[in-house]
């Protein structure tokens, strides 16, 4: 997380020392990586994949197997 997000990053704080203002994700371009860009990502990957599946659903989907696992959140 630290060198792959200070790559793209103006500053090269580390994760624990990031205003709570700064976003976390970043573009390439350093740029706050937006809904529409996840979307859009994730929309051409799952298409890839063959599959349908929304954003949502895969948290559930996630957080039902967590659970069955004993493995909590």
């Amino acid at each position: 997380m630290n060198s792959e997000r200070r790559q793209s990053a103006n500053t090269q704080a580390k994760f624990n020392d990031l205003p709570d203002r700064e976003s976390l994700f970043l573009s390439t371009r350093g740029t706050p990586y937006t809904y529409s860009a996840f979307y859009s990502n994730w929309t051409t990957i799952t298409k890839h994949a063959g599959i349908k599946l929304n954003p949502h659903k895969a948290r559930h989907c996630c957080s039902h197997f967590l659970t069955q696992k004993s493995l909590h959140l």
